[in-house]
């Protein structure tokens, strides 16, 4: 981790980073943005600009006068400001921010995503940061592309997940709590590698930040610097969304896949292969990342290891079997 004697300013960048790329068998059903499904998203969030985005802090801090805003976890979920989108652009900075009612630990892990990417180069080519972990917790067989494009258009058998789902493809937004439970279903609950997640959050988040989007996703497949959501009861019926999304314009290549009944055997199977992930010691590994730290040097970007533990000296403290 970060040494805490380190008080110099982190440089400017002279270069933009290197661009993500989208597996090709992601593109191979999801063709491109149409135009009327942009121009909707454009009109649903209206004005980009740094009076829209004033406004909008001064219309939250209104409804939240009384609310906290802390470091901590603590009980319920935080409000959702939505000023995601206009952070990612400059319209508004981190500390507007954080006096309209933002929550301090949110806009930390933004900082921290930036830093981790600006040292360590696996974030950067999108690579894993912990290399051991990778494929854990993903099955590759022929049922992965269709719960994949299940879990794109909402149709996990999950009332939240199905309700957050569609709500991401009308509005291309996800309060920060809901990312993390649907990253964890289609890691976690049904299976699937971590990237092709990614990769919809990319093509759908209209605050897309490769930086954000790389930690987060990378820690939902335990492989990133910090994987500490982990065993997300996903599939436990909570508070959806409200609002009917039912009649929605999918991609060509998801609106079969958007027909069909969900499976409800992949609900099923939910606790059996946190059970098994549990046996093998994959949450084991990831909790020992989560409170040992991942040490990188910071010159190369290159992973050293776990805690005090060499990363090639560190498969046997995993006990799992790819």
């Amino acid at each position: 981790m970060i040494d805490e004697g380190v008080t110099e300013p982190i440089p400017k960048p002279t270069s933009l980073p290197k661009v993500v790329s989208v597996p090709p068998q992601l593109c191979t059903f999801v063709e491109a943005s149409s135009t009327n499904w942009s121009k909707e998203l454009i009109e649903l969030w209206g004005p980009i600009t740094e009076s829209e985005a004033k406004r909008r802090c001064e219309l939250f801090l209104m409804s939240t006068h009384n609310v906290t805003t802390n470091i901590g976890n603590g009980k319920g979920l935080p409000p959702s400001t939505k000023l995601s989108p206009y952070l990612r652009f400059g319209l508004i900075s981190p500390r507007t921010a954080f006096y309209s009612g933002a929550r301090l630990r949110d806009l930390l892990w933004r900082d921290w995503s930036y830093y981790c990417w600006s040292k360590c180069g696996a974030l950067r080519e999108g690579e894993c940061v912990v290399e051991l972990m990778d494929g854990v917790v993903a099955c590759y067989d022929e049922e992965e592309e269709l719960r994949f494009k299940s879990w794109c258009v909402g149709n996990t058998g999950s009332g939240v997940v199905d309700s957050a789902m569609k709500q991401l493809w009308r509005t291309g937004y996800l309060p920060r709590h809901l990312r993390l439970l649907v990253a964890n279903c289609l890691v976690e609950g049904l299976g699937v590698d971590w990237r092709f997640g990614r990769d919809w959050f990319e093509r759908t988040l209209v605050d897309f930040d490769a930086r954000i989007n790389e930690c987060m996703w990378q820690n939902a497949g335990l492989v990133g610097l910090d994987p500490f959501y982990v065993n997300m009861q996903w599939e436990v019926e909570g508070e959806e969304m409200g609002e009917e999304l039912e009649e929605l314009k999918w991609p060509k290549g998801l609106r079969e896949v958007a027909k069909r009944k969900p499976e409800p055997r992949w609900i099923e199977e939910a606790q059996l292969r946190r059970d098994d992930f549990k046996k093998r010691g994959v949450y084991r590994a990831a909790k020992k990342i989560v409170n040992a730290g991942v040490r990188v040097n910071w010159e190369n970007g290159g992973v050293i290891g776990v805690g005090n533990i060499l990363i090639e000296e560190y498969k046997p403290y995993i006990d799992i079997i790819n």
